[in-house]
């Protein structure tokens, strides 16, 4: 028995013991991030949060000593782009779980569409194809990912819990920007081809908090209790029904809120994928890209179709917003409130300002900051990013 820690920033991961003294510390490199423990015990697994490169991947780790003993690659998906599914290489990985029969892992995350543009594909990337959830399902005793079985969810965003009921058959995934839960018949889902636009269809969904990152059951798998990072809150599912799950409680987890309230609105809104304002379909939100409400996805995108190139994501971490002066490698945008023409025209959302005009152009005279409190709101939140990440070695 014992604890195990994932350290993303330092690339390592720490196993305490139950008494909490004498830890054992592996360097896996990367950024650790999900883990999850065998049934037996015996194994870990832990997802590498970041793809940089071709390939993400899931580390399998055993003890007595501790030790790597499996990588396990997550490649890329070729496609094609349809409207219900799209290329797109597993990034984010911020979910991981392991089915009751210890047969299959399931991690979860994103997928970043780098491999498509005008420029390195000759195709344009849509709200539909820039950036959706990914689900991918690992056989445990061949240390291999089943690829056909991938889940490409539809009008929603990351994956960023999974659990699973008692009997292994219905997964229960939150969409962190979307704010739902989606219930999956794992059954059915595998027997989907996702390549001639087919939908791998959810048995329910329902809205819960801001950012929910975290689920579990109950041992009865009649009650789900999900973290909703955002709402500083814990909402209670009825879910002894999967084809009709319900909130029946939320439990706020915080006495005083640290952040003032038009920066925590804002980190709101810089986390929130939501139809119809935010993207069309829930796919797309700030922190598809900037991960962590911030840091950088490690993706080079191409943004030849609106005139901008090839652009790797930064982190904002250090930059206070518009501090450093206008943003972008190519310093087109003056206000952070211009990422409104982000939103409406590649996220295809109807916009925050939602005042009967449409985005005023980077650099024009006419500014698009006062016109929507959640806009205003948002540059606030993005303003007050005014420290680098810290060292893990300091």
């Amino acid at each position: 028995d014992g604890v195990i820690v994932t350290n993303q920033g330092e690339g390592s991961i720490s196993v305490f013991p139950a008494d909490l003294q004498g830890a054992s510390k592996l360097a896996v490199g990367g950024q650790p991030r999900a883990v999850v423990v065998s049934g037996d015990g015996a194994r870990a697994y832990v997802t590498d949060f970041l793809t940089v490169g071709d390939t993400a991947t899931v580390w399998e780790l055993g003890w007595s000593p501790l030790q790597l003993t499996r990588a396990i690659a997550l490649a890329e998906d070729p496609g094609p782009n349809t409207t219900a599914s799209a290329r797109g290489f597993p990034n984010l990985l911020s979910a991981i779980g392991l089915e009751p029969s210890g047969l299959s892992l399931w991690v979860g995350g994103v997928k970043s569409n780098t491999g498509t543009g005008a420029l390195v594909s000759g195709e344009d990337l849509t709200s539909t194809t820039r950036v959706r959830g990914v689900m991918a399902e690992i056989d445990v005793g061949g240390g291999a990912e089943m690829i056909d079985n991938r889940i490409d969810p539809n009008d929603a965003d990351s994956v960023s819990a999974i659990a699973f009921s008692p009997s292994g058959r219905y997964a229960f995934v939150t969409h962190q920007g979307a704010e739902t839960v989606s219930v999956y018949d794992l059954p059915v889902a595998r027997t989907v081809d996702t390549s001639d636009g087919s939908p791998v269809d959810v048995v329910s969904r329902v809205e819960v908090g801001f950012a929910p990152q975290g689920i579990v059951l109950s041992s009865d798998g009649t009650k789900a209790f999900v973290a909703n990072f955002l709402s500083r809150s814990v909402s209670v599912l009825d879910v002894s029904d999967p084809a009709g799950i319900s909130v029946t409680e939320s439990v706020s987890v915080v006495a005083t809120e640290p952040l003032a309230a038009p920066i925590l609105n804002g980190k709101r809104m810089f986390y929130r994928s939501r139809a119809p304002l935010h993207s069309q379909s829930n796919y797309i939100s700030c922190a598809s890209c900037h991960a962590d409400g911030a840091m950088s996805d490690g993706r080079t995108w191409d943004f030849t179709q609106s005139g901008e190139g090839l652009r790797n994501t930064i982190d904002l971490r250090g930059k206070s917003g518009t501090g450093h002066g206008p943003v972008h490698w190519s310093a087109n945008f003056d206000e952070i409130q211009d990422f409104e023409n982000d939103i409406v025209f590649a996220f295809e959302g109807s916009g925050l300002a939602q005042d009967g005009a449409p985005p005023h152009p980077p650099l024009a005279p006419a500014r698009n900051g006062g016109r929507n409190q959640d806009l205003d709101d948002l540059a606030a939140y993005v303003a007050s990013l005014n420290e680098v990440s810290r060292s893990p070695h300091r």
